[in-house]
């Protein structure tokens, strides 16, 4: 994916898809998100909606997946982060 404008543009609101359409920066950060709890929590639409944490927490649940991917799962250092591997492989 591509930023719309530059990313030294800190006012930049739009990414770039790689089919060329654009999506307010908002929208897609929150599509991300969802398809985060669909696909990798497993969680059903209804599961999502009746959900009591806030987004912020399960922001940060997506951004720990994320790092467990980008440093492999070699690079495990807790309990904690070898749970959350195991739950969203």
């Amino acid at each position: 994916m591509k930023h719309k404008q530059d990313r030294a543009d800190p006012s930049s609101w739009a990414y770039t898809l790689a089919d060329g359409t654009i999506s307010p920066e908002n929208y897609y950060d929150a599509w991300l998100l969802m398809q985060f709890c669909l696909d990798k929590k497993k969680m059903s639409y209804e599961e999502v909606l009746a959900d009591v944490r806030t987004e912020a927490v399960l922001r940060d649940e997506m951004m720990k997946w994320y790092m467990l991917i980008v440093d492999g799962q070699e690079n495990v250092r807790s309990c904690h982060t070898s749970q959350l591997l195991k739950e969203y492989s």
